[in-house]
């Protein structure tokens, strides 16, 4: 499966914000359709949402890059990242599109961001969250251990060749053989991430995303910060998704004011594996 598999056209974004620029997929920007700011996950990037674009012919889909994943640049320095330091990215893409967006839609770390954010920051519209409910937490007798081990990978980072080139096919393979995904629908996501060179492929994605955060939050703070959620969401979960997710839902429903759960086929990446389910689960909800 490629790219041409998927006929819908889209455009090449770049957006501005007050604090730097994110990279994006836009499909159909010159109309007045209405417009999904779509929000891909760890190691993904927009190239996650083109199986779904091809079933909501009816919306605008801004679908954004977060740093370091696809086409966006990477963060400064040679520090990891941190899931936290994205919502400073969502409060900057909101600045400019509060107003023009009728709903979020979110994957995974997409989705962790865009809740943390909505209990934060009120937003007056709905979102989908797909894969994602509540941000992870961990205990404080940890920190040390963590800390340390991420120090370890920061150093290893360090001596790693950023030129190192590659074969595309065991990639695909390995990342196939991790996830939930076919082989093809990991190509799409890979090939973004990379760059073909005459040698070989070479990273575009920053390395750094894999290296373990200095420190996690812990149950407290997530709980301060993750409060309550006033505008609707739909959460649509993977039949064979991630476990705690499904947990986390029975754990925290009570946080949100309007929360509708659905259950689709597939697994964490459900909205690439069954696009259409996902994309009648989305209409339905945004009605």
């Amino acid at each position: 499966m490629i790219l041409n598999e998927f006929p819908r056209a889209y455009i090449e974004r770049e957006l501005p914000l007050a604090h730097r620029t994110l990279s994006a997929i836009h499909y159909d920007a010159d109309t007045d359709k209405p417009l999904l700011i779509c929000l891909h996950g760890w190691l993904d990037n927009a190239m996650s949402f083109v199986p779904l674009a091809q079933h909501l012919d009816e919306y605008q889909l801004l679908v954004v890059e977060w740093p370091g994943h696809g086409h966006c640049g990477h963060r400064d320095g040679s520090y990891g990242y941190h899931w936290i330091d994205y919502i400073f990215d969502l409060h900057c893409l909101m600045q400019e599109y509060q107003g023009k967006a009728v709903a979020i839609v979110a994957h995974s770390l997409g989705g962790l961001i865009s809740r943390c954010y909505a209990a934060n920051y009120p937003l007056d519209i709905p979102m989908v969250l797909i894969e994602a409910i509540e941000p992870i937490w961990e205990k404080p007798e940890q920190a040390s251990a963590r800390l340390k081990r991420s120090f370890r990978q920061q150093l290893k980072q360090l001596q790693r060749d950023p030129h190192k080139t590659y074969e595309l096919a065991p990639l695909v393979k390995l990342r196939s053989d991790k996830s939930d995904l076919p082989e093809a629908l990991c190509e799409i996501l890979l090939r973004r991430n990379m760059i073909k060179t005459d040698k070989g492929y070479i990273w575009r994605s920053d390395n750094k995303l894999r290296l373990d955060s200095v420190t996690r939050m812990s149950y407290e703070q997530q709980q301060s910060l993750n409060s309550s959620v006033n505008s609707p969401v739909c959460l649509i979960v993977g039949a064979s998704g991630y476990q705690e997710v499904k947990m986390q839902y029975v754990q925290y429903k009570s946080k949100f004011t309007d929360l509708t759960q659905v259950t689709i086929a597939g697994g964490h990446h459900c909205h690439m594996s069954h696009p259409q389910q996902c994309a009648d689960v989305i209409k339905g909800f945004l009605g």
